[in-house]
């Protein structure tokens, strides 16, 4: 068997703003992200997903991002994962997560979010994925 020297990654961020009260749904954002050197190093060595993190910064994320340029909060509250794959070609695998942040922990003008695997808080987080 031989195997496709052309393994792509890519992902995409849905974000929906709502009130907590009420469940509706105000807005809702769509768009790319970019993976990074770290984030592709992870794959394979353990679960490169596991927190959401948002910001306030307004650098342009690069591949070499390790971390959010200004830091406000982060969640690993996981309300569902789904995970979905084609079996003819061509071949693809996807995971579709969805994370909730608690009313008014992610509050003021986020302009950033990122996805990673270590710990919440500015100081102990690892990115995945980057957008402003």
């Amino acid at each position: 068997m031989q195997i496709s020297p052309e393994l792509q990654i890519q992902g995409f961020y849905k974000l929906q703003i709502g009130n907590a009260e009420t469940g509706e749904i105000r807005e809702t954002l769509e768009f790319s992200n970019l993976i990074t050197n770290i984030g592709l190093d992870q794959i394979g060595t353990g679960a490169p997903v596991q927190y959401c993190y948002v910001g306030s910064g307004n650098t342009t994320p690069a591949i070499t991002d390790t971390k959010l340029s200004v830091f406000v909060a982060a969640t690993s509250s996981a309300l569902a994962n789904v995970d979905t794959k084609a079996t003819a070609a061509p071949l693809w695998v996807g995971r579709a997560a969805t994370y909730r942040f608690a009313a008014g922990v992610a509050a003021g003008n986020l302009s950033e979010i990122g996805m990673g695997w270590n710990g919440g808080t500015q100081a102990n987080h690892l990115l995945f994925s980057h957008a402003l």
